[in-house]
């Protein structure tokens, strides 16, 4: 997982060095470190590359950067809601981060294609949380967080993906991250539409709850915080705070 930095922009540099920043605060080791820059990076070039909307890519570097924060920070805050301790929320803070790594296995055809994909198209993207744990579980350190990143399409009917774990195999953390992920995504703007209210936000993580989807005791959490964090995730951090 090697890069070198003079061979991307600075606006890439500057990517690179926001994730080493936020490596050496939590702690990481070297090889983890890697691992959190190069995704970053990932996210950061595919973007700049012109990478299309399609279901929950975002259409600039900066977004993209700020929607991995943002789902990191949402996941944070909810562990601590939920019960977790400071060091377990900060390891889910790192997993949020990383909880998309594996689109490094999905073919830039599909990623990058115009337009809506096939079906046959949309299964392949849907094995990208297995290459996330494929990818995360190689490192001694990262066990949890690969297992929080690799299930974090996984639903509690059962129905989710790349798995169709069933309810009792779907860990919390895992619960959180998918939670997390949604309700990120639904508040921010995308290029198709405007971020969805507060109120209509709130009202589809409970759809969701009725259709056995989330877990309701992380979306009460959730809803129980849900000013600071609607503004965590409608602010650009890295736009708001330039490293």
């Amino acid at each position: 997982m090697s890069f070198s930095v003079t061979e991307i922009s600075e606006h890439h540099h500057r990517t690179a060095i926001i994730a080493r920043n936020i490596g050496i605060e939590l702690g990481i080791t070297q090889n983890q470190m890697e691992i959190l820059i190069y995704a970053s990076l990932l996210h950061d070039i595919r973007a700049a590359s012109n990478w299309h909307e399609k279901h929950f890519i975002v259409h600039n570097d900066d977004d993209m950067l700020v929607f991995n924060h943002n789902v990191a920070k949402v996941a944070e805050r909810i562990a601590l809601y939920t019960g977790f301790s400071e060091v377990e929320s900060e390891r889910i803070y790192i997993a949020g981060l990383l909880h998309d790594i594996g689109k490094l296995a999905v073919p830039n055809e599909i990623l990058l294609k115009p337009g809506r994909l096939s079906e046959e198209e949309f299964d392949i993207v849907k094995q990208h949380p297995y290459y996330s744990y494929y990818i995360l579980q190689q490192d001694e350190g990262f066990q949890d967080i690969a297992v929080w990143a690799g299930f974090h399409h996984e639903t509690i009917d059962g129905k989710g993906y790349p798995f169709g774990l069933k309810p009792s195999e779907i860990n919390l953390g895992s619960r959180i991250l998918l939670t997390a992920d949604i309700y990120s995504a639904l508040l921010e703007d995308r290029p198709y539409r405007e971020g969805l209210t507060h109120t209509q936000t709130i009202g589809i993580l409970y759809d969701m709850i009725k259709n056995n989807k989330l877990d309701a005791k992380i979306v009460h959490d959730l809803t129980n915080h849900v000013d600071a964090d609607c503004s965590l995730v409608k602010q650009n951090i890295f736009h708001d705070n330039p490293a």
